[in-house]
């Protein structure tokens, strides 16, 4: 497996008053980052739920964390 393969971010959110946890697991590009942050806040707009960023998180894995932590940024989001 390529180690490009292997590489993946994986992002927990919490949606509502009640805490609804949604793992999505997605390839680490600013494009990605970018495209799921403008779905996140359809969802928000269309339903009237929010998203709470500041309490999300972001994983890295097999990255290193300068490029998790350039990615946190685009969503607002912390990194664990």
């Amino acid at each position: 497996m390529k180690e490009s393969e292997r590489k993946c971010l994986i992002l927990v959110i919490e949606v509502g008053n009640k805490v609804v946890k949604i793992s999505l697991f997605l390839h680490p590009n600013v494009s990605n980052v970018a495209s799921l942050n403008a779905i996140l806040k359809c969802f928000e707009l269309d339903l009237g739920l929010k998203v709470n960023f500041m309490k999300s998180n972001l994983i890295g894995i097999h990255l290193e964390e300068i490029e998790v932590l350039r990615l946190t940024t685009i969503l607002n989001s912390r990194m664990i």
